[in-house]
């Protein structure tokens, strides 16, 4: 059956990974490249691992792991973020949180850094600071020769513009290097949920109240089968839904800003529980990575 052959490719690829933890680690990248290219395998990289299990293998090659390297480092007179593949946005958030900073990525504490970057990556503050490719400064990457090299606008810019949301088939990266912005440390944030047969009427609400939203207030809608989140009523986990998320930064900001975000929230959710058949409403002010994580449980 399926997962018998799950468990028998899993049990057979785990024979061949390269699984690395250690300071030089970049080193053994290079090396196990060029490993595998004198021995005609293919490479499969792990980051942070947020995909479906088995997604990061690849049939008799070489899967290098590299959700060991978890190291964040915070230049705070730069605001400038340099992380390791291996890294979470809970690891990112934990160190830039404490200076009171984030990165325009993802808006999931368990989502790895790595294929989010290469791939885009939207965020809760992707409206005032734009995506996380935005955002990225440089990459140390290594090559399919198993060279380690610097993609910037300045180094490599062809390699740099490559790996800025085209994907991971342009190398191995094994460092990023983000620009950091003031966030937080308290925001307010949650969801709105609705019956799926609701969702018309949501999403045409939820479009004419943002059409002059402040850059602050990101809001997400969801159709989707109701998680078993604690934020949601258990009458309702496994139904289909439309929930509406949103998270304006409105606490790090000038006062007049911070009104006209709040104001427009106001607005929208007033709005929102107005539609019948609401099921619920669950917002509040609290910490930017809890925000963050409650979204993991939803």
């Amino acid at each position: 059956g399926f997962s018998e052959e799950v468990t028998a490719r899993l049990e057979r690829e785990l024979k061949v990974i390269g699984k690395l933890g250690f300071p030089n680690y970049f080193l053994i990248v290079c090396q196990a490249v060029r490993f595998a290219r004198e021995h005609e395998l293919l490479v499969s990289i792990r980051g942070g691992g947020h995909n479906v299990a088995g997604l990061a293998l690849c049939d008799d090659g070489l899967l290098i792991d590299l959700s060991p390297m978890k190291g964040v480092h915070v230049d705070t007179q730069r605001r400038i973020v340099r992380a390791q593949p291996g890294a979470t946005l809970g690891d990112l958030d934990h160190e830039t949180q404490a200076f009171g900073l984030a990165v325009s990525a993802g808006i999931v504490t368990t989502t790895g850094i790595a294929g989010l970057t290469l791939g885009g990556g939207f965020g809760w503050i992707t409206p005032k600071y734009g995506l996380t490719v935005d955002n990225l400064l440089s990459a140390d990457v290594v090559t399919a020769e198993g060279e380690l090299v610097k993609a910037s606008p300045n180094d490599n810019p062809d390699l740099f513009w490559g790996i800025r949301g085209g994907g991971g088939n342009f190398g191995i990266v094994t460092s990023f290097e983000y620009q950091a912005h003031p966030v937080g440390p308290t925001v307010y944030s949650g969801v709105i949920a609705h019956p799926m047969e609701k969702a018309r009427e949501v999403l045409s609400l939820v479009r004419d109240i943002l059409v002059d939203a402040p850059e602050e207030l990101t809001v997400i809608p969801a159709l989707r089968i109701a998680p078993p989140s604690p934020l949601l009523p258990q009458e309702i986990h496994g139904k289909p839904v439309i929930l509406v998320t949103d998270k304006p930064e409105v606490f790090n900001h000038p006062v007049i800003d911070g009104l006209a975000c709040s104001w427009k929230l106001a607005t929208l959710e007033e709005a929102l529980e107005l539609i019948e058949g609401l099921y619920g409403r669950y917002v509040g002010s609290g910490a930017w990575a809890l925000a963050r994580l409650r979204c993991a449980c939803g």
